[in-house]
Parts: structure tokens; C-alpha cells; sequence
């Protein structure tokens, strides 16, 4: 789905939720950080204003590099918006992060600005809340799945497993960071990356298979495959 939702605190039976779209995609590139997606709050619950967040699976921020995109190459991107959308949108945040600094000096006029603001942003978000754009992200969903067969060598059940088991709210190649080619291989390159301390002296005699399912019973940064190759998600 285009919108889904991050919980970013929980105390009780408070939550607070913040909208996460679909913004772009970099068409024809073999990176891994080529969907973009953005969230934004607006008018937080202590009355101050939220900045517009461009991120990733694996990345926020890097909007002036999206932005130098949409100046010289907009072709290369797949949206919903116009170019002059997309300008105006970060204009808007600008804009915004300008109120936010001078929130102090005239508390009533400047509040005032932000709010503003901040309804011109949420009318240029509409768009993206829209059904058309739910009906690009899943095209793009399923680009992302082709690409993503065709890099790790998996079947269409293989990938839509690993989409749908993905517990972020990204879903495109990125949220692939690795996969390994069994309990073993993993085992050996997480103890490699320094996440499992067990001397040279000892690890002939560690259980590696029951330490891996022990991980993945645990653990859903892991998830193993049908063909026994696990996926190591980016969060």
C-alpha cells in the first residue's frame, strides 16, 4: 500500500503515527536506494511543526540529491507529481524550517505562518494519498520484485514471501541488505561482522545450524527462504 505507518512512541494506550508515502522511484538504475518514499506529521502535539522526511529503508535525508534529479533529470523518475510539484513541495518545507527557527520571536504571527504552510504542504500530499498513486507504488512494487529476482536468482513465491514477511513499511529492493547462502554462511559472516564473539579456539565445536534457528526464531532482521538461503532485511 502507498500510506502505512510507523509506531514512533508508545506509552500505554498512546500512539502516534506518522503517514508514510510513496514519493518516487529512479527509473533504469541497478542502486540499491532508488525508491524514495516521505513522511510528515504537520503540527506536532506540542504545537511546534515537523519537517517533511525523505527516506528509505536504508537512508533519510539526501534531499538536495533528489532535488538535483528533478532539475536536471526528471525524466529518470517514475511519480506522480509534475516537476514544479516536487519544487514546490521542498520550497514549502524550507519555508516551513524558516517558521521553526523564529517560532520564539512572535509566537501568534509566526504559528500562524506555520499553519499555513503547513495546509499548502498537506494539499500538494493529497495527491499522494491519492488511488492513482497507490496504483503506481504497486507497479512499482512489482518492478522492484522483477529486479529483485533477477539479482538474487529468486523464484516469485521466494520474493513474495520475503516482501511480505518485511516488517518495515519499505517495499522495494532495498530492504534486501544480504542473502546468505545457509545457516552456515551465515553463521561464519555474522561472526566475521564481529555480532558473534566465539574464538577461533571454540567455534569448531559451536552447534551452527541450532545457533542460526535459534537467531531466526528470534530475530525478524532474518528470514530463511524455502530453498534454505536466508535474507538478512535492512531496517
Amino acid at each position: 500500500m502507498v500510506k502505512s505507518y510507523d509506531i514512533i512512541n508508545l506509552e500505554k494506550e498512546k500512539v502516534i503515527i506518522v503517514e508514510k508515502l510513496f514519493l518516487a522511484k529512479i527509473e533504469n538504475s541497478d542502486d540499491r536506494d532508488v525508491v524514495y518514499y516521505l513522511d510528515f506529521d504537520g503540527i506536532r502535539k506540542d504545537g511546534y511543526f515537523s519537517s517533511i522526511n525523505l527516506n528509505g529503508s536504508c537512508f533519510s535525508g539526501f534531499k538536495q540529491e533528489l532535488l538535483d534529479v528533478v532539475e536536471n533529470d526528471f525524466d529518470s523518475l517514475e511519480t506522480i507529481y509534475t516537476k514544479d510539484e516536487i519544487k514546490q513541495l521542498f520550497a514549502l518545507d524550507d519555508e516551513l524550517d524558516k517558521v521553526k527557527s523564529c517560532i520564539n520571536i512572535d509566537k501568534d504571527k509566526i504559528h500562524d505562518r506555520g499553519v499555513k504552510i503547513t495546509n499548502e504542504i498537506n494539499c500538494l500530499l493529497d495527491k499522494l494519498r491519492s488511488g492513482d498513486n497507490e496504483e503506481l507504488f504497486q507497479n512499482i512494487v512489482e518492478e522492484e520484485k522483477v529486479w529483485c529476482m533477477n539479482e538474487y536468482n529468486l523464484s516469485k513465491e521466494q520474493i513474495d514471501d520475503i516482501f511480505d514477511n518485511y516488517k518495515g513499511n519499505y517495499q522495494d529492493r532495498s530492504i534486501i541488505c544480504t542473502i546468505y547462502e545457509d545457516k552456515e554462511d551465515m553463521f561464519d559472516n555474522l561472526r566475521w561482522n564481529g555480532c558473534i564473539e566465539v574464538s577461533d579456539y571454540l567455534v569448531d565445536y559451536v552447534d551452527k545450524e541450532r545457533y542460526i534457528s535459534d537467531v531466526l526464531e528470534e530475530d525478524n532482521t532474518f528470514y530463511e527462504l524455502s530453498d534454505g538461503r536466508i535474507v538478512y532485511y535492512s531496517y
